[in-house]
């Protein structure tokens, strides 16, 4: 009753839901997000083995893990997807780029619930052909294909050189410094996530290899 009419066929579909195009009774053109039912379920089992397993071979990598929970729980959540929608739109009104440069398809709110989620359809290119595109414009300037541009990146991640090393701390070693910063807050009694003002300390943390 919703709907005036919902294409079946999905028009796209990722790992924990998949999009409908659909007609509003009031003859908007919507497409409709919609959340495969085991989704959460299966994430929250996943994560579970996950931290099994780095509990036992890589505790010190268990903040980053928590990170990436965190993360994904917001994303099961497509109520926060709505308002990022609203909040997006605000931002680009605000700094003049919409609706001249930028469109942001507008959440249907009385439509929308954590494992639905309704916007108006925008006409427009596949993110891939639009960066395909960009890509033809790049190489022209160079002189080249787009063709001969993707095979030259493509030697070069086969070449380790794409992308660059890492130079910067260690997981162990963030992890400590973690657990320090933590440390000083439990010794002054600040609440978690409140940014306080520590002394700058320079210290050298050994690694395995040291």
């Amino acid at each position: 009753d919703t709907f005036a009419s919902f294409d079946q066929v999905p028009l796209g579909s990722a790992s924990i839901g998949q999009v409908h195009e659909a007609t509003l009774k009031d003859g908007r053109a919507v497409c409709v997000k919609v959340q495969y039912p085991e989704a959460s379920r299966l994430f929250q089992q996943d994560m579970s083995t996950i931290r099994t397993f780095f509990n036992v071979v890589a505790p010190e990598q268990l903040f980053m893990l928590e990170a990436l929970e965190k993360q994904n729980a917001l994303e099961l959540d497509y109520m926060v997807e709505a308002n990022n929608l609203v909040m997006v739109t605000t931002n680009m009104k605000g700094h003049g780029f919409m609706p001249k440069e930028v469109a942001v398809p507008q959440p249907v709110p009385e439509l929308c619930t954590k494992r639905m989620l309704v916007m108006e359809k925008l006409p427009g290119p596949k993110l891939v052909d639009g960066l395909r595109r960009y890509g033809s414009i790049v190489a022209a300037k160079q002189g080249k294909t787009l063709e001969q541009l993707e095979q030259e990146a493509r030697a070069k991640i086969e070449a380790g050189q794409l992308p660059g090393r890492y130079e910067g701390p260690s997981a162990r070693s963030i992890a400590i410094y973690l657990a320090y910063q933590r440390l000083i807050d439990r010794c002054l009694n600040v609440p978690d996530g409140v940014q306080t003002f520590r002394p700058s300390i320079s210290f050298h943390i050994r690694s395995d290899c040291d």
